[in-house]
């Protein structure tokens, strides 16, 4: 370890980097010696691929700045929250909670509760109502996966009730799966974000079929914000020309608006003449784009400075 810290390895962020094993706790406390030794003015940047050796050295390191950005679930949530305390946390994204909310999946308030959350600019997950109170007033990105219809009823008014404690929020982004959530437990729509400069809210209904345009729509239409939708994405989804455009059709008739923003889908089951065709549509009945891209995509982040 020695020979590795003189080579100009420094700093809990780049060990971490460059351990691809796991760190046994004999190894950890040398290298937190190493650590200790430098200003901790960078950022510890936390993947799956760091996640287990981040538990083991990251209670021997002073404070850091971190940033979690974890895919999949981690395996002991309790040692990953009590790793958190005492370093200084500015995003936090669970992605396995946001994208896949669905009945029985953990909540992540345990872990959002063990975060120094003065700091967090960034959080995606899926909270209970009663967390909402944890998000702190720096936040400036929120995505929310909402598993159930209970989960609706009481998360959605929470989330209203609770914005003017989020006075920086930028963007809302807000994932429903089609199969969890009934329209008509949707009684009040979603809070706005951000100003009418920049920002806004994102709706994602995921894994919509053809047979539940009607079911898509109506759930687009109850949740609008009083400003429109920044846009509207549709991952997972399995729906030909036919049914998008049945879709914008009854989108319009409903009001649902989406401003200098987009319909976005899977450029998998539509063709170039399919989109120029939705194109038109959507610019036609919604005055906005409908744009298609990779699945992935639909996830990641569609602009530069969104997952940043």
């Amino acid at each position: 370890m020695d020979i590795i810290a003189e080579t100009g390895v420094e700093g809990c962020d780049a060990w971490l980097s460059l351990l691809d094993d796991e760190i046994m706790e004999d190894v950890s406390e040398h290298i937190a010696h190493h650590v200790k030794q430098v200003p901790p003015d960078t950022t510890v940047r936390i993947t799956d691929s760091t996640l287990y050796n981040s538990i083991v050295l990251l209670p021997l390191v002073p404070f850091q700045w971190i940033e979690v950005d974890v895919r999949h679930q981690p395996l002991d949530m309790d040692k990953f929250s009590r790793v958190m305390k005492g370093h200084k946390c500015t995003k936090l994204f669970l992605w396995h909670y946001y994208k896949h909310p669905l009945p029985g999946t953990p909540l992540s308030d345990s872990i959002l509760q063990s975060v120094d959350t003065r700091y967090l600019l960034q959080f995606k997950g899926h909270l209970s109502a009663d967390a909402m109170k944890f998000l702190p007033t720096s936040l400036r990105r929120l995505y929310l996966g909402v598993s159930s219809n209970e989960h609706a009823r009481s998360l959605l008014p929470a989330l209203t009730s609770n914005r003017q404690a989020l006075p920086n929020l930028e963007y809302l982004f807000i994932h429903v799966p089609l199969e969890a959530i009934e329209p008509q437990v949707l009684t009040q729509p979603l809070p706005d974000a951000g100003s009418h400069r920049s920002g806004g809210v994102v709706l994602t209904l995921s894994g919509v079929k053809g047979s539940q345009v009607e079911k898509a729509w109506r759930i687009a239409a109850a949740l609008q914000n009083r400003r429109g939708y920044f846009g509207i994405r549709f991952p997972d989804c399995k729906m030909d020309i036919k049914d998008w455009s049945q879709l914008i059709e009854h989108l319009a008739e409903a009001k649902v608006r989406t401003g200098d923003g987009k319909i976005v889908a899977p450029d998998i089951s539509i063709t170039e003449e399919g989109w120029k065709f939705l194109m038109g549509l959507a610019n036609r009945k919604l005055e906005c784009d409908f744009d298609t891209v990779p699945e992935d995509m639909l996830w990641k982040g569609l602009w530069p400075e969104e997952d940043d």
